[in-house]
């Protein structure tokens, strides 16, 4: 399971969480923090998950389902260590989510 952190979130979370998650990735590596939509597909073609805190994301997968999966933390603007302690929380629901829950396209974290 790759995941891939949008814009609004640190390039340091991909780096914090290549061990428990391989091939992790920034949107930045890969020149897409300006397109959700090129985001959306990029993500889907190279079996991503999306992991952010933009609503658009919510709105697509609204849309277009699943794949890819995304991971909407729903905080307000708060520092990356916060982030990454959500996520850390949350990496039962999350490996559940990706792996097991195959119908399930978006998962909410606060």
């Amino acid at each position: 399971m790759k995941l891939l952190f949008d814009a609004n979130l640190s390039p340091e979370l991909a780096k914090i969480f290549s061990k428990a998650y391989p091939k992790s990735s920034h949107v930045f590596h890969f020149g897409l923090e300006k397109d959700d939509k090129l985001i959306w597909e990029f993500a889907r073609l190279n079996d991503f998950v999306i992991v952010t805190k933009d609503n658009d994301f919510v709105n697509l997968s609204n849309i277009f389902g699943s794949p890819p999966k995304v991971i909407f933390i729903k905080r307000e603007n708060c520092p990356t260590k916060t982030i990454e302690s959500i996520l850390k929380l949350h990496r039962e629901a999350i490996e559940s989510f990706i792996q097991e829950d195959k119908d399930l396209g978006l998962l909410i974290i606060r």
